[in-house]
């Protein structure tokens, strides 16, 4: 049976990319060419993503959690970019009030990057019991401009392929 060292050990492997991998090459074009316009142009950002793997039928992967309380930043947004569709348990779950422990699944399409304040809103992973494995990566970033920072989840870019991102 599949369990969460299964699922750190691939984590770990894509970790593992060097900084000429063509996947960090993507990574950059992603944050400079999507995700800065989207808050002026103007932001610094993690020079590495972190990979997330959450295989179908394991158990939670990240508890409930604030990244300040891991970063000490209360400055940071979240960038989240799954490489497949997301839905019920195997996506990403945030709070949708902060300190209220409502959390719900945020699903979100291939090629959609979800932005939400990582730094106050609590989230995690519940078991995935769907049939869907999940890969995706996420990175923080700090707008330049502290007045482009929205509530939770207010900023949602779309960035599919061949498309023009929206935000």
């Amino acid at each position: 049976m599949l369990g969460y060292r299964d699922n750190m050990r691939l984590r770990d492997r894509l970790a593992g990319s060097t900084p000429d991998h063509p996947l960090l090459t993507l990574y950059d074009k992603l944050v400079r060419e999507v995700v800065a316009p989207a808050f002026g142009g103007h932001i610094s950002y993690n020079a590495t993503p972190t990979f997330r793997v959450h295989m179908a039928g394991t158990p939670s992967v990240s508890a409930w959690h604030r990244d300040v309380d891991v970063t000490g930043r209360l400055d940071y947004l979240t960038a989240w970019l799954p490489f497949v569709d997301t839905f019920e348990s195997n996506g990403l779950w945030l709070e949708q009030h902060y300190g209220a422990a409502d959390y719900q699944p945020i699903p979100a399409a291939y090629g959609e990057v979800v932005i939400f304040d990582g730094a106050l809103a609590r989230h995690g992973s519940q078991p995935n019991r769907t049939n869907v494995s999940r890969v995706s990566l996420d990175f923080r970033f700090t707008p330049k401009d502290p007045r482009r920072r929205g509530p939770i989840a207010d900023n949602i870019v779309a960035a599919r392929p061949g498309g023009k991102p929206t935000a």
